[in-house]
Parts: C-alpha cells; sequence; structure tokens
C-alpha cells in the first residue's frame, strides 16, 4: 500500500497490480483509491468491448464521466470530477481578479471581470501540452462563465472544446488538477478480462507514454496474463515493450497468510458498521461470528480450502446459506 501511494505522490504514469485470481487486486485498486482520494481526482473503470485502449474516444469519456474529487462526492450540484475541477478553477481565478481590482479601488464590473477570466485561464492552460486553438476555446467559455445556465459545468466547457485527439481532454483534467493541487489517477481493473491481441498491448503502451506528467495509470491483472503459461495471448508473447514496462512497474499480491485473512476479515466487519445500521443487514460479519470470530472462520476456511481472498468471501456466504437454511 506504501508503495501504491508513493506512486501516485510521485505521478509515476504506469503501475500495475498482479495477482491471481481472488488474491484481492480489485480490492486494493479501491483501497488504493480511498486512501489517496483526499488529494487526488481518481477515476476506475472496467474495459468492454467498446471501452478500451483500442478506442481513445470511448475510453477517454468513460474516465471523464466516472472522475472523482473530493468536493465533487460531497456536492451534489457537481455531476462529476471534472465539473468540480472546472468550477473551482474558475472560482479561484475570480477571486483573484476581484481581489485585484479592489485593491486598485476599481469597480469589480461584469464585463471587466469576463475579459479578466478569460486572459487568466488563457495563460493557466498555455502551460499545459494543449493545443492553442484548445486553449482558446476554453478561455472563451471562462469569459462567459457568469451566463452559463444550471446545466454540467463540464458540459458546457467541453461543448466548446473540438479536437480531433480525445487524449486532449485528459491534457485539460491533468492541468485543471494541478491548479487545485490534485494529482490524477486513472484506474483500470481486471486487464485479462478485455482484448488480449498485440494490437491491444500496444495502444496501452502508446496510452501510457502519451499521459500528461501529472497523471498516473494503475491496471490490475494476473500473471498469467503477463507471462502467458497455459492460456497464451499473453504481453510478453505479443507486446514485448509492454511487457518490460509491466514487470519494471509491478506490484504483486502473493497469496494471503493466516493472518492477512484475519485482518481482512475485521476490514470487512468494519466497512459493513460502517455502512449498514441494521446488525441483521450485516450478512459477512453475521457469518464471522456464526463461525466463532475472525481466527476461527479462518482456521476452519483453511482446512480444505487454497488462501485467496475471493474465495474466503465465498465460504462465509456459503456458510451464511447454511446457517439460514439450518432449523436452529
Amino acid at each position: 500500500m506504501e508503495t501504491a501511494k508513493q506512486r501516485v505522490d510521485s505521478a509515476s504514469s504506469y503501475t500495475f497490480i498482479e495477482g491471481e485470481l481472488g488474491f484481492g487486486k480489485s480490492f486494493f485498486l479501491y483501497w488504493i483509491r480511498d486512501e489517496v482520494l483526499p488529494a487526488t481526482a481518481v477515476s476506475i473503470i472496467d474495459l468492454d468491448d467498446r471501452t478500451n485502449f483500442l478506442n481513445p474516444d470511448s475510453l477517454i469519456e468513460s474516465f471523464r464521466v466516472n472522475l472523482e474529487t473530493p468536493r465533487s462526492l460531497d456536492h451534489d450540484e457537481y455531476a462529476n470530477g471534472l465539473d468540480e475541477l472546472w468550477d473551482t478553477t474558475l472560482r479561484k481565478i475570480a477571486d483573484l481578479c476581484a481581489s485585484h481590482y479592489e485593491r486598485q479601488g476599481f469597480e469589480v464590473r461584469e464585463d471587466r471581470m469576463k475579459k479578466s477570466l478569460q486572459f487568466a485561464a488563457e495563460d493557466i492552460l498555455s502551460e499545459a501540452d494543449l493545443p492553442e486553438v484548445i486553449v482558446d476555446e476554453v478561455a472563451t467559455t471562462a469569459g462567459t462563465y457568469f451566463d452559463d445556465s444550471r446545466q454540467s459545468l463540464s458540459q458546457s466547457l467541453l461543448d466548446e472544446v473540438s479536437s480531433e485527439d480525445p487524449r486532449d481532454v485528459l491534457r485539460l483534467i491533468g492541468q485543471l488538477a494541478r491548479i487545485n493541487g490534485y494529482r490524477v489517477l486513472l484506474g483500470v481493473d481486471e486487464l485479462e478480462k478485455s482484448i488480449r491481441t498485440e494490437d491491444h498491448f500496444e495502444a496501452i503502451e502508446e496510452f501510457v507514454q502519451d499521459l500528461p506528467e501529472n497523471i498516473s495509470l494503475f491496471v490490475t491483472g494476473t500473471p498469467e496474463l503477463v507471462e502467458g503459461e497455459k492460456e497464451g495471448n499473453a504481453i510478453k508473447e505479443l507486446h514485448s515493450p509492454l511487457y518490460e514496462l509491466t514487470t519494471q512497474n509491478r506490484i504483486r499480491l502473493e497469496s494471503p497468510s493466516k493472518q492477512d485473512l484475519i485482518k481482512f476479515s475485521r476490514r470487512v466487519m468494519d466497512i459493513e458498521t460502517e455502512a449498514l445500521e441494521s446488525q441483521r443487514d450485516r450478512e459477512y460479519t453475521l457469518a464471522i461470528e456464526s463461525a466463532g470470530g475472525s481466527e476461527k472462520a479462518v482456521e476452519t476456511f483453511l482446512e480444505d480450502r487454497s488462501p485467496a481472498f475471493r474465495a474466503y468471501l465465498d465460504y462465509l456466504e456459503q456458510y451464511t446459506l447454511e446457517d439460514s437454511a439450518s432449523p436452529n
């Protein structure tokens, strides 16, 4: 976890979280999200036939829609994290402009503010790796900020941005996040379930190489996806540059020990206690308590099962079903 947090803090472009099925890769990825969210904008997605690295438009749109920031989660008026980043940036610029006029003894007029917003946004965005036409369009949109309707702020922004490269949206997100003091973490869960072709692996490597410096990509996947083994169509045999990048930048999740599973039990119980008011609804907690507590539940599970987090949860679910079916 410390390694993962350091990689987010340093804006490392690519991290591969590797583990067998059931070892807790998804749990780990969302745990990272919870740990870094106070200072990071985060977007975690699953890939499918349409949303993948071969289709950057759909991929980046999915990242945008699912983007979260601490303030976007706390305020319902924000449609997503980009809404919050754009709104907060404009408010910061507007406050600076108003303060400047007031210190100079000038009246803060709407037309003056609009022009100042446009110039300030243009100056700030000129530091990003964005085409000049997009900087101009975004700055113009900033200048009409006070005329916008109650529609999504980011949608009003993106309606004005015309670009043939969808990665410009990522560059804009990265720059707005930097202004607000955030890193950006993009997460892709269970890469092994997506397209396993040379073209797709090459597209992933190109995506990583082109990431803005403020943005990190975390991907989860199995060792078999990386090394090949039985099923084939692995990164190692199909695209060596991504294989080298992956093996140099991976965090390996090993088979959980008894103590790991006990900690996991307690973590699950804590989550249920926070999320569910009624004790009757806390199914995993009831299963663990019925099995004699965390340590006893883990010991019984390990007697005839391989140690994996997903398998342990399946065991608890089955235990609950069997217990509810009992006449006692």
